[in-house]
């Protein structure tokens, strides 16, 4: 990715930042089959909608308390399957951690 990146000449924050298409914005990612740790960090960096993600670099949703490479890498799997234009809605809600059932905030 580097040496792709240095011989386009495509600055490392951009190349570091979630990119969103337009047709995917206004999805609500608590609609999607995710996580609980995912879910709490969108919660935690008020994401409410896919289109919130774009532009936003990578490295800040590592800061995140509890947001381990697990989490991010789920998170950009995620973006990347929405920019491929798959964006299933969750047929069920995900569980919490004290167990109970949760659709969204």
């Amino acid at each position: 990715m580097t040496e792709l990146r240095t011989l386009l000449g495509i600055p490392r924050k951009i190349i570091d930042c979630f990119a969103i298409p337009l047709d995917a914005r206004s999805i609500n990612p608590f609609e999607l089959p995710i996580s609980v740790r995912l879910a709490r960090l969108f919660v935690a960096k008020e994401i409410t909608r896919m289109g919130d993600l774009d532009g936003r670099r990578h490295a800040e949703f590592g800061a995140v308390a509890r947001c381990g490479t697990g989490t991010l890498r789920e998170l950009k799997v995620l973006v990347q399957r929405i920019a491929a234009g798959e964006s299933r809605i969750a047929t069920t809600p995900f569980r919490t951690h004290d167990g109970s059932l949760q659709s969204g905030p």
